[in-house]
């Protein structure tokens, strides 16, 4: 037998990666770099500076004095596209508006969760979040506000 031909079999045994296993990526595994120069809105922790930016959400390190690889839909963001972010501060959790709704990022378990327009809420095109004292956030668009709260974890429905 040719050493081609072996070539070619050892080739043809390889495992094929499918879309079933890209669910196995982890943080970190996969990092995406876009057009991160136009910055939307800008929020800090105790530990990063936050960009929304029209590529994803750039994060700069105050302690280490460096950039740090950015939050984009490789890592679950909904959308690239991002138009305001805002830092929760009882749970220490991200909160950003994109077309594809309001996502939540819980830098400890570097996990996303992504609310969408429904059932009375109205979470397309969010142009402002607003942080209150009383632990609400507060997601301002055109057709109104919608109101979360961080201890209940849910949205009230009304007034706020």
């Amino acid at each position: 037998m040719s050493t081609r031909l072996v070539l070619w079999i050892l080739i043809l045994a390889l495992p094929v990666p499918t879309a079933r296993g890209a669910s196995r990526y982890r943080p970190g595994d996969w990092v995406s770099f876009s057009l991160f120069r136009y910055v939307n809105s800008i929020t800090t922790d105790h530990r990063h500076v936050y960009f929304a930016t029209t590529g994803g959400i750039t994060r700069y390190s105050l302690f280490e004095d460096a950039w740090e690889t950015p939050l984009t839909t490789s890592d679950g963001l909904v959308d690239n596209r991002v138009n305001v972010v805002a830092m929760e501060p009882t749970f220490n959790d991200l909160w950003c508006a994109t077309s594809g709704g309001v996502s939540r990022y819980n830098p400890a378990t570097q996990s996303w969760t992504t609310y969408r327009s429904g059932s009375g809420l109205f979470l397309d095109g969010v142009h402002s979040i607003g942080v209150t004292s009383d632990a609400r956030l507060l997601f301002e668009t055109a057709a109104g506000t919608a109101v979360f709260d961080v201890h209940r974890q849910f949205f009230i429905h009304g007034e706020c």
